[in-house]
C-alpha cells in the first residue's frame, strides 16, 4: 500500500471512530473541508517506542490502531516543546503526529486531529494553550490533571476536555497511553 493510500485509510478510520463516539461528536463536528496536502515525513525515536509497545491493544479500536502502526514510519513526528518544559527524557517518551493540521497529510480550517503516545512512567508537565482540546484514549491509560477539576484516570474510550487556557498535565504509570486528540 502506498503512503497516500495509508494516509487516506488512517483518516477514514479516525473519522469512523470520531463520528461514532458521542463525546467527540458533541465536542465538534468532524470537518467537511478536509483536503490532502504535501507532507514531509520526519522521524523521532519516540515513534519507535510507539511501534515497539506491545501493550497498545484495543478491542474497540483495533483497526484504527493498526492503521496508526502501518503509517507511523511515514508520518511527520513533532517536537512539541523546545523550551524549559521539555527535558530530554520527556521528549524521548512522547510521540505526537498530526492527521489533520500543520505538517499533516490533511488540512482543515475547522479542526486539527492528532495522535499522542505517552510511554509508561511519563509525566507530561503542566501547560496551557488557547485552543480547547479533547483527548479520547484509544489504548492504555493515563491520569488527567486539570486545574479546577478533580484528577481523573482515563482508559479506552474515555474522553477528557481541556478548556481554553486551562492548565493541565498528564501522567502514565505502568501502562502507556495512545490517544486521539482534537
Amino acid at each position: 500500500m502506498r503512503h497516500n493510500d495509508r494516509y487516506a485509510f488512517l483518516l477514514e478510520q479516525a473519522q469512523l471512530v470520531y463520528q461514532e463516539h458521542p463525546a467527540l461528536k458533541q465536542f465538534a463536528d468532524f470537518p467537511d473541508d478536509i483536503c490532502a496536502q504535501p507532507m514531509e515525513p520526519f522521524h523521532l525515536p519516540s515513534s519507535d517506542l510507539l511501534l515497539a509497545d506491545t501493550e497498545l491493544q484495543s478491542a474497540q479500536y483495533a483497526t484504527l490502531l493498526q492503521s496508526i502502526f502501518d503509517v507511523a514510519p511515514a508520518m511527520r513526528w513533532r517536537v512539541i516543546y523546545q523550551d524549559e518544559i521539555a527535558h530530554l527524557t520527556f521528549m524521548e517518551k512522547l510521540a505526537c503526529t498530526s492527521i489533520i493540521g500543520n505538517g499533516a497529510p490533511f488540512h482543515s480550517n475547522k479542526l486539527r486531529l492528532f495522535i499522542v503516545y505517552m510511554a509508561p512512567h511519563l509525566f507530561y508537565p503542566w501547560h496551557s494553550h488557547p485552543a480547547e482540546e479533547i483527548y479520547m484514549v484509544l489504548s492504555g491509560k493515563a491520569l488527567f490533571k486539570r486545574k479546577g477539576d478533580k484528577d481523573r484516570w482515563c482508559e479506552e474510550a474515555d474522553c477528557v476536555i481541556h478548556k481554553c487556557n486551562q492548565p493541565h498535565a498528564l501522567q502514565t504509570t505502568d501502562s502507556p497511553m495512545l490517544a486521539l486528540v482534537a
